[in-house]
């Protein structure tokens, strides 16, 4: 066992400072690129759909899949929390192919249909190696209140 090593073995190995993937850690969303995709055929009239990504994303684009005049809203807490809905803290894509890409890291988004007929989506996102558990849950200013 080497001296300078608390842990025993081969000092060469030890990295007492090693950086881990974290969310202060920029060097994880400068190599970030871990594809991920999803989406729905049909969300029901006046729902939302919670969309739980494994990793926290560098970004992420949102695709309205549905007819022509087919509002989707997008936003970062569920629709009825707070201020949310009433606040205008959604992002609106009014018609099919709209689409929106947002460079942001998060660990969920919530997508609601506010139209009768089914709303359809697709969320493609950039995950970083951050696990999604390392994410605060995104409140205050702008998003809820």
């Amino acid at each position: 066992m080497s001296e300078n090593n608390p842990n025993g073995g081969d000092f060469e190995t030890y990295r007492p400072y090693q950086a881990q993937p974290g969310i202060g850690h920029v060097g994880s969303y400068q190599v970030a690129g871990i594809p991920y995709i999803t989406g729905a055929l049909t969300i029901p009239s006046g729902s939302e759909e919670k969309i739980e990504f494994p990793r926290v994303t560098q970004e992420v684009t949102i695709i309205n899949r549905g007819g022509d005049n087919q509002d989707l809203q997008v936003h970062f807490a569920p629709f009825e929390q707070d201020n949310v809905g009433s606040g205008l803290h959604t992002i609106t894509l009014d018609d099919k192919f709209d689409a929106i890409t947002l460079k942001v890291r998060c660990k969920e988004i919530y997508i609601r249909n506010s139209e009768a007929n089914g709303g359809a989506y697709t969320v493609i996102a950039e995950l970083t190696n951050i696990m999604a558990r390392e994410m605060f849950t995104l409140t205050g200013s702008g998003l809820t209140d």
